[in-house]
């Protein structure tokens, strides 16, 4: 397995950022040669979740192991606690950074498909919110979505205040999302979004997951319901299993065992010495 770590100038960001890149372009065949076929991968872009990092998925799930086997790159970068939205008074524009300066600079800079339906995005609660939200607003370039245990912009406003945690507090929403209760009743509202880009005709495909005892549980019910009804092909789940990495380290490996395999081979590593 490649996992690379690189740097990259955003120019939605006008800064570096981080990001940690897998290739699944060093399988070792059993008689010790390379594959020299050169070819395009599908590409998940994977975000994390509040307090998280680019390395957050590298090191407390196996993904690796998940990508490998279905041949795909996937690109995870540094998004902060930025919800992955635009915030242009600051120069803050995660989500043109992700849709716009990842996508191209990660497709010049490696052997990525350009194909819509070669090209995902997917994330973890903040990071699930952040997939789905630039997923639905760019569905030209993402042909599929993958949003674990996501948080919803319609529970924030009963939120706010509850606890000390500081994203739960009014400022930190407000510094994002602007006035809260009007961000509630606009495309920062996922059904508000899914509404509009369903009313343009290019509808990803969406599988959702989130456990039974994680408190995000009703409002993900609510907006695979709202999918559903606006005709999205979404693939929902429940399981036993908290806001945890136990969950969706199970629930990434569902995610990716439902894309087709494309010249899957069992090729030489660590887990596999032919014996």
């Amino acid at each position: 397995m490649a996992v690379l770590s690189a740097m990259i100038s955003s120019a939605a960001l006008m800064r570096t950022i981080n990001i940690k890149v897998f290739l699944p372009a060093d399988r070792i065949n059993m008689d010790g040669t390379y594959d020299k076929e050169e070819k395009k991968y599908k590409t998940l872009y994977l975000l994390h979740g509040v307090l998280g990092s680019e390395n957050d998925w590298l090191y407390r799930t196996n993904l690796i192991r998940y990508a490998e086997d279905k041949q795909i790159a996937v690109v995870m970068p540094a998004g902060e606690n930025s919800y992955y939205i635009d915030q242009p008074d600051v120069h803050a524009n995660y989500e043109k950074m992700i849709a716009e300066d990842l996508v191209y600079l990660t497709r010049r800079l490696f052997p990525l498909s350009d194909k819509r339906e070669d090209t995902m995005i997917g994330g973890l609660s903040m990071g699930g919110y952040g997939a789905l939200h630039i997923g639905l607003k760019y569905p030209d370039i993402f042909g599929r979505i993958i949003g674990l245990s996501s948080a919803d912009m319609t529970e924030i406003p009963e939120q706010l205040g509850m606890d000390a945690q500081f994203f739960r507090q009014p400022s930190f929403f407000k510094r994002i999302f602007g006035d809260v209760a009007a961000a509630k009743e606009s495309s920062y509202n996922l059904s508000h979004l899914a509404k509009e880009t369903a009313a343009a005709g290019i509808m990803p495909e969406i599988y959702m997951a989130c456990g039974l005892q994680d408190s995000l549980l009703t409002s993900n019910q609510r907006l695979y319901q709202s999918l559903k009804q606006l005709g999205y092909n979404v693939t929902y789940c429940e399981t036993d299993g908290s806001h945890s990495w136990d969950f969706w380290d199970a629930q990434i490996k569902a995610a990716l065992s439902l894309i087709k395999d494309e010249g899957k081979h069992q090729g030489m590593h660590s887990g596999n010495v032919g014996v």
